[in-house]
């Protein structure tokens, strides 16, 4: 009789853990840049390790340019049944050889200390680069945007070139 109430037990339990694996596996966004015709990954590592990664997609328009750009554009998508407040900081590095050094570096608050964002909404956020901080000259550019709210943290890549 033991043996008959302790497997149904045994088999739920190596499915549920079997199911929870499942939801943890790597994956990555694949963004395509209308100009281009390589795909452009954004690793969501940094959002598998907490709570945002069901909760917030985030963004970047990417593309050409034949200046440097006076502003990046985010897309915001709250997927939580909850309302969000947001803040973010972002970084900008060039590529020379392989290495991305960082050019910029500027704190930023989106629409003051926070941003509050509906339940199931998208925002798109306009954030401003200065272009009298840096010199910018032809090349490849990333733009590193860490998006902090009260349901967690993420972290997104976002590239743009700049062809003279």
């Amino acid at each position: 009789m033991k043996k008959l109430f302790v497997f149904p037990i045994v088999f739920l339990s190596c499915l549920f853990s079997m199911s929870c694996n499942q939801t943890h596996k790597n994956s990555a966004s694949v963004i395509t840049d209308t100009n281009s015709t390589s795909p452009v990954i954004i690793d969501n590592k940094h959002e598998r390790q907490n709570a945002l990664y069901d909760r917030v997609k985030v963004d970047l328009v990417e593309g050409r340019f034949t200046e440097a750009p006076s502003e990046i554009e985010l897309s915001i998508w709250n997927q939580s049944q909850e309302v969000i407040k947001v803040k973010g900081d972002y970084r900008i590095c060039i590529l020379e050889g392989r290495e991305w050094i960082p050019i910029d570096f500027e704190d930023l608050s989106i629409g003051g200390d926070s941003y509050v964002i509906s339940k199931g909404v998208s925002v798109k956020v306009s954030v401003q680069i200065h272009p009298n901080l840096v010199e910018y000259k032809q090349g490849d550019y990333r733009v590193s945007v860490a998006i902090d709210s009260d349901v967690g943290e993420v972290e997104v890549d976002g590239y743009f070139s700049i062809v003279k």
